[in-house]
């Protein structure tokens, strides 16, 4: 259920941070708060309280990776291909 929650909410949110229509900061705080919403969710007893917490803990990982890996992503050189040994075509020469 996590995994499938994360797996419907991840593409939308890189493609709302592509669009900038999601910062990194908002995305990473409203991923947190619906994950420790399902952390609080697994206290419930049964069944609901397993599955509402499976949901919200998946859709906040969802939403927590794309503004992550962006963060992460955002200090490298945009040329990072640009060095000895490396062609500069090798995505165009490698997809043939």
């Amino acid at each position: 259920m996590s995994i499938l929650a994360a797996a419907v909410v991840r593409p939308a949110a890189g493609r709302a941070l592509d669009a900038r229509r999601l910062s990194t900061r908002n995305g990473l705080l409203t991923g947190l708060v619906i994950a420790a919403a399902g952390l609080a969710a697994a206290m419930l007893s049964g069944l609901t309280g397993v599955l509402s917490a499976a949901a919200l803990i998946g859709v906040g990982t969802g939403l927590i990776t794309p503004p992550g890996f962006a963060a992460l992503a955002a200090p490298t050189r945009s040329n990072a291909w640009d060095r000895p040994g490396v062609p500069r075509n090798w995505a165009a020469s490698s997809a043939t």
